[in-house]
């Protein structure tokens, strides 16, 4: 079961917006005058019943069944909702790569004259489905084709954005950023606004999270 990333984001994108004014518009109108407790209640009732809505709107229309065959000779992918089939021979392949960030995985692969296909996968939405198993075969099929056939042209395995040294220089920015705003946050008379304070960690440590995973990468390429 592969998603197509395009229909899944603008879902939660308009999603998102959507819960978030009609959470507003109730505080604003007819709970204007209700004590703190009920509007917490509303806020909290809307935002949780309105993300699990769009978690199963969101899986409902961008999942898209889909069949994968790796063989000796290349790799078919066959679309079980529109029927549509896609092959490509080790022998047209010229890089592939596959990047997992944040549960979203995808597993390109490019031809010689630059065609492109592409299995994408959200890991939260599949019930914990991977690709890892279909990357894994592919890389051992083409390994005995390429033996055997004689390959002298190597297939390039393209090099993710974490296993990139750009990556480490971004994570030193954010951590010296988070540094920063840390400090301004916590010797300022202001108040804090502890959600904001929180998404800006967590979006730090998620990106740090994905730059560990690539490291042992890092080091052997």
């Amino acid at each position: 079961m592969q998603y197509h990333t395009g229909k899944l984001l603008l879902v939660w994108l308009g999603g998102i917006v959507a819960i978030l004014v009609v959470a507003a518009m109730g505080l604003n109108t007819g709970l204007a005058a209700a004590n703190s407790i009920v509007r917490i209640i509303w806020f909290l009732a809307i935002v949780i019943g309105g993300m699990y809505g769009l978690f199963r709107l969101g899986k409902s229309i961008s999942a898209e069944p889909t069949l994968v065959v790796i063989d000796g000779s290349g790799l078919a992918v066959l679309n079980q909702k529109t029927g549509e089939t896609r092959l490509m021979r080790f022998s047209e392949i010229a890089a592939y790569r596959f990047t997992d960030f944040n549960n979203a995985e995808q597993f390109r692969v490019t031809s010689t004259d630059g065609i492109k296909l592409k299995i994408a996968i959200n890991t939260n939405l599949s019930n914990g489905q991977s690709l890892c198993r279909i990357v894994e075969a592919f890389e051992a099929e083409l390994g005995v084709y390429q033996l055997h056939a004689g390959e002298i042209r190597p297939t390039l395995r393209e090099k993710t954005f974490f296993e990139k040294p750009i990556s480490t220089a971004v994570m030193v920015l954010l951590f010296i950023g988070l540094a920063w705003l840390l400090w301004s946050v916590f010797t300022s008379a202001k108040p804090v606004k502890w959600g904001s304070l929180f998404l800006v960690c967590g979006n730090v440590l998620i990106y740090f999270g994905a730059w560990l995973a690539a490291s042992g990468k890092r080091k052997g390429g």
